[in-house]
C-alpha cells in the first residue's frame, strides 16, 4: 500500500523526506507527487517513487487515481495553489507544517485567502515541540491565535527534520573526505533556491550570498585563520572545490550541514532543526514584518526569545553587519557556548512521535 506526499517547496520536501524512509521501513510505499521539476529531479535522486504533473490544475485528477492508505499534505498552505478536493478513495488526509496559519475564520474575516488551511484535513501535524509551538500563541505572548476547529486536531510531535546528529569522529571523517585541513572554519551559506521564494525576496538572494561571501572573505583576512566558505544555494565553493558537490542528494546537504562551523541562512524550519540536532551556530537573515497578522519573523519568534539563533533584517544587511555576527560565532567561546546551549534546551525531535500517532490513527479508528 502507498503512502503519498503531495509537495511543492523545498523546505516542505525536507520534512517529508524525514517521514518517508521511516514509513518504508514500515511495509509502505512513499510515493511523491509534485509540479515542481526540480522537487522532481531531487525525489528521483533520492531514490522514491514519483509522480509528476506538469501544471497546478492537474493535482486534483492525478490525486483522483492514487490508491493510498493515506495523504500527507506538504503542507497545508502551500499547497492550496492546487484548489485541492479531497480524494475520497484515501480515507486519511494529514498535513506536515511548520507555521501557526490555521484560523479560517479570522483570516477569511480579514480577506486573507492565502492564510486558509482546508478544512477537511484530519490531522495537521505541527513540526515543532509542544511548548515551542505554545509560546508563540497569542493567550501566551506571541504572534498567532488558533480557532477551534483546528486546535482540537493539532498534533505537535517535535521538530521534524531533526538529523541526523554527526558524532565528532563522524565530523572529522566527512571533514577530512571532502578536503577541509586541521582547524579550519567551516561557514555553510544557504538560502534555498530563488525559485521557492517570493518575487520580492529572489532579489535579495544574489546579494547577500556577495555580502557573504566578502565577509567571510574579510574575516579570514582579520583572524589569519583558514575559513571555508560553501555556498549551497549556487553550489560552488569560494575555497575549496572538492567540495562543490552537485548535484546534491539530500544526504550529500545533511552533511555538509552537519559539520559545519557556522550557517548563514534564510528563515526555514526545513534546515534549522538539523543545525539545532548538531548544535551549530546560525545567523538567519529574515524580512522585517512589514504587517502585524503574518511574518517570516513571527514564525522564528520562539528562536530568538530562547537566543537559539542570531539574525539580521534584510535591511540591516551589509558586509560589516555579517562579519561582526559570524565573527561572534565563529571565535568567542562565550557566544558559541550560549547559542549552542540555547539550542539544545529547545530541541527535541518529532519523527518517532509522529509515526506512533500515525500508525496509532488506523489502530484506534480502524
Amino acid at each position: 500500500m502507498k503512502t503519498a506526499f503531495l509537495v511543492r517547496g523545498l523546505g516542505e520536501y525536507a520534512q517529508a523526506i524525514a517521514i518517508a524512509p521511516l514509513i518504508r521501513e514500515r511495509g509502505f510505499t512513499p510515493l511523491f507527487l509534485t509540479d515542481n521539476a526540480f522537487l522532481a529531479s531531487l525525489i528521483e535522486k533520492d531514490g522514491f517513487l514519483l509522480t509528476f504533473f506538469a501544471r497546478p490544475d492537474e493535482a486534483n485528477e492525478k490525486l483522483k487515481h492514487i490508491e493510498a492508505n493515506a495523504l500527507f499534505l506538504c503542507n497545508a498552505h502551500t499547497t492550496r495553489i492546487y484548489n485541492l478536493v479531497r480524494p475520497k478513495q484515501i480515507k486519511w488526509i494529514f498535513s506536515l507544517d511548520s507555521n501557526w496559519l490555521f484560523n479560517n475564520e479570522k483570516y477569511k474575516k480579514l480577506n486573507q485567502p492565502k492564510l486558509l488551511t482546508y478544512p477537511w484535513i484530519d490531522r495537521p501535524y505541527l513540526l515543532f515541540p509542544r511548548q515551542f509551538f505554545l509560546n508563540n500563541l497569542k493567550e501566551n505572548g506571541g504572534y498567532y491565535e488558533i480557532d477551534k476547529a483546528f486546535r482540537e486536531k493539532i498534533i505537535t510531535p517535535g521538530f521534524i527534520p531533526s538529523g541526523p546528529h554527526f558524532t565528532e569522529q563522524q565530523r572529522q571523517e566527512i571533514r577530512q573526505k571532502i578536503g577541509l585541513s586541521d582547524g579550519q572554519k567551516l561557514v555553510v551559506s544557504y538560502f534555498s533556491k530563488p525559485e521557492f521564494h517570493s518575487s520580492q525576496i529572489k532579489e535579495y538572494i544574489i546579494q547577500f550570498e556577495r555580502q557573504v561571501k566578502n565577509a567571510i572573505m574579510h574575516i579570514n583576512s582579520a583572524v589569519n585563520s583558514p575559513i571555508a566558505l560553501f555556498d549551497l544555494t549556487s553550489l560552488w565553493n569560494n575555497f575549496k572545490a572538492s567540495i562543490n558537490i552537485s548535484p546534491l542528494a539530500t544526504n550529500d546537504f545533511n552533511a555538509i550541514i552537519g559539520i559545519s562551523d557556522l550557517v548563514v541562512m534564510h528563515y526555514g524550519y526545513g534546515t534549522l532543526p538539523k543545525v539545532f540536532a548538531n548544535q551549530i551556530p546560525v545567523l538567519c537573515i529574515i524580512p522585517r514584518p512589514d504587517n502585524t497578522l503574518h511574518s517570516n519573523f513571527f514564525e522564528l519568534k520562539p528562536c530568538i526569545d530562547a537566543k537559539a539563533i542570531e539574525y539580521l533584517f534584510f535591511d540591516q544587511i551589509t558586509e560589516d553587519a555579517i562579519s561582526e555576527k559570524a565573527r561572534s560565532l565563529l571565535f568567542d567561546p562565550a557566544a558559541k557556548k550560549e547559542i549552542k546551549s540555547n539550542q539544545a534546551r529547545i530541541f527535541s525531535p518529532g519523527e518517532k512521535n509522529l509515526l506512533q500517532n500515525f500508525y496509532g490513527s488506523y489502530t484506534i479508528k480502524g
